[in-house]
């Protein structure tokens, strides 16, 4: 048998300033063709699963893109159209196929004056018009992505990560691999039932090693057992994206029994709603933690949870130094302030005054900023 794969994979946060393009993809992965498959033969990547999977077989394995990128803002219009066409082409040009499997995030953006709300679901519908309507689609997706119909309805089989930290990508590869051969086997016909769950998570209580998602993920491996079920997925959901059908979401995947579907799903969205005060979190001020972190004669440290570069934030706020200098904080370390401007102006050639830390220095630099005065120093 023959089988294309491929990758489309960005957290894109809708609030982040600046946008993503084509060469931050290129900083990460970006490949065509065959370079797809030797860049994840014996890899534990979601492709390096379907690889492995497929190829004991014997089957005929082919590749079409992969893109992908760290977290950051929304994907410029110009090049999600440049990868859907080559993902599209890829199908056009690859012959017959059996199957064709993606990785997918579940939490991209398109920058909003494309109108794409959807690019997901919009990437799997065009590939199924390429495609046509008898050869299946499997998608494995991120455990915070936010699942919509038109992704459900134009793939045969959608797979999330069940792990954070995501440890599990390579064997959600695994296991949708299995499951479109046993498709293409007649051994089983998917049907899967959504359920949205009325919350948008944060992401900071998302582990699942402990916590609300424990229990949860505990209680979906209990529903999967049942005869005739196929898989259940928990989306999460990315707080970051700025999406219609944004939110927490459950997919179950039964074996032809969309009633079994509906009954499992309904059920893990039921505990998950009863669940729902378990996610937040209580946040800290920054002048009380200041405070806190002056009396403690130990080692502390201050995030911003707010601005995360692991979200896509654009790790450009200053607030927590404001607040470490404004609370008598003379001594500590910040992590990198993504600021250009000042890289580039005239702040870099300030010199440090007499008897002034680095500190003083910021603070003053502050204050400056603030009246709109210049970075000279004397």
């Amino acid at each position: 048998m023959r089988f294309l794969i491929g990758k489309f994979s960005h957290e894109s946060n809708s609030f982040c300033e600046h946008t993503t393009g084509e060469d931050d993809f290129k900083q990460w992965e970006l490949s065509w063709g065959d370079e797809v498959v030797r860049n994840h033969q014996g890899m534990r990547t979601v492709l390096g699963g379907f690889i492995d999977e497929l190829q004991d077989e014997g089957n005929q394995i082919l590749g079409s893109v992969a893109a992908m990128t760290v977290p950051s803002g929304p994907v410029e219009q110009s090049f999600y159209k440049r990868i859907k066409r080559d993902q599209v082409d890829a199908v056009c040009d690859a012959g017959e196929l059996d199957g064709v499997l993606l990785n997918l995030h579940g939490a991209m953006s398109v920058v909003e004056e494309s109108n794409i709300n959807d690019p997901e679901g919009d990437l799997v519908s065009s590939v199924r018009d390429a495609l046509g309507s008898n050869i299946p689609i499997g998608v494995v997706l991120d455990l915070h992505s936010d699942t919509t119909d038109l992704l459900l309805r134009k793939s045969d089989l959608t797979l999330a990560y069940n792990e954070a930290p995501h440890r599990d990508g390579y064997d959600r590869g695994v296991e949708a691999a299995y499951l479109i051969k046993r498709v293409l086997d007649g051994e089983i016909k998917p049907v899967a039932v959504r359920e949205r769950v009325p919350m948008l998570l944060p992401a900071i209580n998302m582990a699942t090693d402990h916590g609300p998602m424990h229990d949860l993920h505990q209680l979906r491996a209990q529903l999967e057992a049942t005869t005739g079920v196929l898989d259940v997925s928990l989306h999460a959901g990315f707080y970051g994206a700025d999406q219609p059908e944004v939110g927490f979401n459950v997919v179950c995947t039964t074996d032809n029994d969309p009633e079994l579907a509906q009954k499992m799903a309904r059920r893990m969205a039921v505990a998950a709603w009863e669940k729902r005060e378990q996610f937040i979190v209580p946040l800290t001020s920054i002048a009380e933690a200041v405070e806190r972190a002056l009396a403690l004669d130990e080692p502390v440290g201050l995030v911003d949870e707010a601005d995360d570069p692991a979200g896509g934030g654009s790790g450009d706020s200053v607030e927590i130094l404001r607040g470490m200098l404004e609370g008598g904080v003379r001594s500590g370390g910040i992590s990198t302030i993504n600021d250009a401007a000042v890289v580039a102006g005239p702040v870099s050639n300030t010199h440090i005054r007499a008897h002034e830390t680095e500190a003083d220095l910021v603070c003053r630099l502050l204050h400056e900023k603030k009246k709109g005065g210049g970075g000279g120093g004397g």
